[in-house]
């Protein structure tokens, strides 16, 4: 029989033994939700799509494919950290998506729609616009850091142009109870890398920096609300990983050609970049370094610098006929996907060298540009985050490097994901659904090294 002393011992070690068990799973769970957010939870390299208007997440290899929201999905964009998506629904807005060929480069365009934000593991979105009846909006993007988006809207109106207002929202606040107005903004605006500042072009042309919700001080002037010689806009774009803004202004005595200006908020000195004519689009690369210009006959890859000498050729050209053709730096900046009416090319940015991937047996149905025409930044990117694969959705008719695509099991339309081993080198695409699945997304962009699609 134990003495009382020993009897004490042996329940003080028991009850100790209890306490380390519960600190060892409290510490387990801890670190858990650590990995968690840090994109190692379940379903972190999962990419999205849109299938028959619900949203769809599925792994690479086509396993664990889940529905997330069950109807009238007309656009999503991911997260910067992968674990939520921002949601565009609505009956009228999947009517008209619904209505777009398969793999289009166009967005979804404007609807009367709600906005919401729905987590990776599921459950209801947060609604984080407001209800009311006949708004139109626009898809949203994400600030880089994730903790604010942008996005479009205006009154639903028959037979005529309504100026539309920029919001910038909080991912977490429901009903836009924490939203503001982006003040002064004639065109595109753009936040930098934390969402705390707001740069807009008014509409005589002055450059806007502030809060979300101010007037914004005035830093530059000069800055184009439409691009000269089309009918797209002009917008101002947040250098990434500076402190610094790209603007277009008009060039002396040279119709149709922009300057592309650099301003830097740190030291206030402005340094033209680029003479460009007929400027379609710009995008920077995710560092900042490289910046990519679009022509109408061409895709040019120049070199920013700020030693105050102007670069007076790009770094190299290639031809590009399509105006709706599609380009999207991988996360890293090493490659470039372009996408355009006859299919898919695979770029390396250092040298210019291109691979033809995808070949459509006949060209892409792509929607007339007009004067009334809206545009937004790309949502959503086809490359994984770690910049490896992409995915892309194509009939089957398709040839992929002179072969056909892996049949669908089912219909004519295929959802595929392909390696990519280098900057111009990618492996055969895996099929890993067969649902006439539209939209795929994998990863967020940053919106100024983004070119704008038709919304």
């Amino acid at each position: 029989m134990l003495s009382l002393p020993s009897r004490l011992a042996s329940i003080w070690q028991y009850r100790r033994s209890r306490l380390t068990l519960t600190l060892v799973i409290l510490c387990a769970a801890l670190l858990a939700a650590l990995l968690a957010g840090c994109g190692l939870e379940p379903g972190g390299q999962q990419l999205a799509f849109i299938r028959n208007g619900q949203l769809w997440v599925v792994n690479p290899d086509g396993s664990d494919a889940r529905m997330l929201y069950k109807a009238d999905v007309a656009g999503f964009a991911w997260s910067p950290d992968h674990h939520m998506l921002l949601l565009r629904y609505g009956s009228r807005a999947i009517d008209l998506a619904s209505a777009l060929p398969i793999g289009t480069t166009a967005g979804a365009p404007d609807a009367i729609a709600e906005l919401g934000v729905v987590s990776i593991s599921g459950g209801s979105p947060i609604p984080i616009s407001p209800v009311t009846q006949g708004i139109v909006r626009s898809d949203g993007w994400w600030d880089t850091s994730g903790n604010r988006l942008l996005y479009r809207e205006y009154p639903f109106s028959v037979g005529a142009n309504v100026a539309p207002i920029y919001i910038d929202s909080q991912n977490d606040q429901p009903v836009g109870i924490a939203r503001k107005t982006l003040l002064n903004a004639a065109s595109l605006p753009a936040l930098n890398d934390d969402g705390t500042q707001v740069a807009v072009i008014d509409p005589v042309g002055a450059v806007r920096v502030g809060a979300p919700g101010d007037p914004g001080a005035i830093v530059a002037s000069g800055g184009l609300v439409t691009l000269l010689g089309t009918m797209r806009p002009a917008r101002v774009l947040w250098r990434p990983g500076h402190d610094a803004l790209l603007y277009a202004t008009a060039t002396r005595d040279q119709p149709n050609t922009v300057t592309l200006t650099l301003h830097d908020l740190a030291n206030g000195r402005t340094q033209p970049l680029i003479q460009v004519t007929s400027l379609l689009d710009a995008a920077f690369s995710p560092d900042g370094s490289l910046l990519l210009i679009r022509t109408p006959d061409s895709f040019q890859v120049w070199q920013v610098t700020t030693s105050g000498a102007e670069p007076t050729m790009p770094r190299f050209s290639m031809p590009e006929s399509d105006p709706l053709a599609l380009p999207w730096w991988s996360p890293d900046g090493h490659k470039l996907l372009i996408q355009d009416a006859n299919g898919w090319r695979l770029i390396d940015p250092q040298t210019g060298h291109a691979q033809t991937l995808l070949t459509y047996a006949a060209p892409l149905n792509q929607p007339a540009i007009g004067a009334g025409t809206l545009w937004r930044p790309v949502a959503s990117s086809p490359w994984s985050p770690d910049g490896t694969q992409f995915v892309f959705v194509s009939g089957s008719n398709a040839r992929w490097q002179g072969e056909p695509l892996p049949a669908p099991k089912q219909g004519a339309t295929g959802l595929y994901v392909a390696s990519v081993s280098s900057p111009t080198t990618a492996g055969s695409p895996t099929l890993i659904d067969s649902n006439a699945d539209s939209f795929p997304g994998w990863s967020a962009p940053n919106p100024s090294s983004t070119f704008l699609v038709t919304s």
